[in-house]
C-alpha cells in the first residue's frame, strides 16, 4: 500500500529502495535517539515522583512571585532530575543568552574580571558582556556595572591556547614549597582522565556505543583529548615540578571492566603511553587513580608507564597482579569500603578489615594499604582516623 502511495506521487522503484536502506541504516542512530528521550523522560518522572508533584501544581499561582508553592515544587522537581542543588524554571528565561547572562550578572561584582578563553563569545552574549566590536557598551551591561572583559584567543587548531592564559601559580607554587620543606613529596592530582572525559562530554552509553560503531571518529577525539591533557600536565610540571602526578580515570566497575580488553587497548593505551611517557621524561612518579576492576590490562598498566595503581579494588586478585606485573606496579587500596564505611561502622570490623588486608597483600611487598576512595570529609566521620590508626600498627608488622 505505501508503495502504491509512492508511486502516485511519482517517486520511482529504485528511489524508494535507496530511501528504505538508507533508513535501515540510519536506524541505530535513531534507536539511541530513542534511548536517550526515554532516559530522559524516567529522569523527570523520578523527579516528580520524589518531589510529589502533582497536577495542582500546574495550575495559576498568585503571579506575585513570593511564596509560589507550584514554581518551587516544579523546580525542585527538575533539580532532582538534574542532579542539581537547585534550578531556575521560568517562563522568562526564554534563550540560552537570557540563561547564561543570568548566571553572570549572579556571579560577577564591580571590579571582576570576565575572562573568555575561547575568543570572542558568540554575538548576544556580546551585548550582555558590553564587549560588542566597534559599539559602546550597552547601559545594562556587565562592563558598565564595572566588570572588566578581557579574551584569549583559540589556537589555529580550533583548541584554547593554555599557554596564553594567565594562570596565577603563585599559591600553589608557595604551598608546593612549604611540603617540600617538611621532606615530603610534592603530588598534583589531574583530573579527569581521557576515558572520562569522552562520557562527561558525550554520556556514558553513548561513549561505550561509539567506540563501536563510530571508531575513526572517536580516535579522532580521544586524540585532541590526549593533546589537551599533554598540555595541561606540561603546565604542571613547568610549575610546580611535581615529585608526583596522580591521574585519574575509572575503566570499570567493581567486577569488571567497561569494555573488552582488546577494546580499551586499541583506543586508550597508546594516549596513555603519551600522557604518561610525558611525565616519566622529567622524572616525576606516576600514580594512576581506578578504584574499580582493571586486572586483565593490570600487565598493560605496566607497559603505558604508570609506577602507582591507585585505588585497587579487593575484588581485584591483587597478589597475582603482582605477579603478572613482575613486581613492577605497586598497588594502593586494598581495604573494602563496602565494610569499613557503613553508616553502623563500628572500631573493631574497621581494625579488623583494615589487618586482613595488610596480611593478605603484604606478601612480595609493592602495596600501599588505604582506603580506595575519598578521605576525612568524604566517608563517615572517625572511619579514616581508625584506618590510619590500624595501618601504622601494621606496619610494624608487615612492612618494616
Amino acid at each position: 500500500m505505501i508503495q502504491t502511495a509512492y508511486h502516485t506521487f511519482g517517486i520511482s522503484d529504485p528511489v524508494i529502495d535507496l530511501s528504505e536502506q538508507t533508513m535501515s541504516i540510519i536506524q541505530p542512530v535513531f534507536q539511541a535517539i530513542d534511548r536517550r528521550r526515554t532516559i530522559n523522560q524516567l529522569r523527570i518522572i523520578d523527579g516528580f515522583q520524589k518531589t510529589h508533584l502533582s497536577e495542582s501544581y500546574f495550575g495559576g499561582s498568585t503571579g506575585y512571585g513570593y511564596g509560589d508553592q507550584s514554581r518551587e515544587q516544579l523546580e525542585s522537581a527538575f533539580a532532582f532530575a538534574m542532579g542539581a542543588e537547585a534550578s531556575l524554571v521560568r517562563i522568562q528565561i526564554s534563550s540560552g543568552t537570557q540563561a547564561i547572562s543570568l548566571c553572570l550578572f549572579a556571579m560577577l561584582r564591580p571590579g571582576d574580571e570576565l575572562l573568555s578563553v575561547t575568543g570572542l563569545p558568540y554575538d548576544t552574549i556580546q551585548t550582555a558582556i558590553g564587549c560588542k566590536p566597534g559599539q559602546e557598551a550597552h547601559p545594562s551591561s556587565l562592563k558598565t556595572l564595572g566588570v572588566s572583559y578581557r579574551e584569549v584567543g583559540l589556537r589555529p587548531d580550533g583548541s584554547p591556547d593554555l599557554d596564553a592564559i594567565p594562570f596565577d601559580w603563585t599559591q600553589a607554587q608557595a604551598d608546593a614549597e612549604k611540603i617540600r620543606a617538611q621532606d615530603k613529596f610534592v603530588m598534583v592530582w589531574n583530573v579527569t582522565g581521557v576515558f572520562e572525559s569522552l562520557h562527561f562530554l558525550m554520556g556514558f552509553e553513548d561513549t561505550l556505543a561509539n567506540l563501536l560503531e563510530e571508531p575513526e571518529a572517536m580516535h579522532e577525539l580521544i586524540a585532541y583529548i590526549t593533546e589537551f591533557k599533554k598540555t595541561q600536565i606540561r603546565l604542571i610540571i613547568d610549575n610546580l615540578h611535581p615529585d608526583v602526578i596522580m591521574f585519574h580515570d575509572d575503566w570499570g566497575s567493581k567486577y569488571n571492566l567497561f569494555m573488552r580488553p582488546t577494546v580499551w587497548r586499541e583506543f586508550f593505551k597508546q594516549p596513555y603511553k603519551e600522557i604518561y611517557g610525558l611525565m616519566k621524561k622529567h622524572g616525576i612518579i606516576t600514580m594512576h587513580h581506578a578504584d574499580c576492576y582493571c586486572q586483565p590490562i593490570a600487565p598493560d598498566m605496566v607497559e603505558v608507564g604508570i609506577d602507582i595503581w591507585e585505588g585497587i579494588l579487593p575484588s581485584n586478585d591483587i597478589q597475582q597482579i603482582k605477579k603478572d606485573t613482575g613486581y613492577k606496579l605497586t598497588l594502593m587500596g586494598g581495604i573494602d569500603a563496602s565494610i569499613v564505611d557503613t553508616p553502623d561502622w563500628t572500631e573493631d570490623v574497621v581494625r579488623a578489615e583494615v589487618a586482613r588486608a595488610c596480611r593478605d597483600y603484604s606478601e612480595g611487598g609493592c602495596f600501599i594499604p588505604c582506603l580506595t576512595y575519598g578521605g576525612e570529609g568524604s566517608i563517615h566521620p572517625g572511619v579514616n582516623d581508625i584506618i590510619m590508626d590500624e595501618i601504622r600498627k601494621q606496619n610494624k608488622i608487615y612492612f618494616k
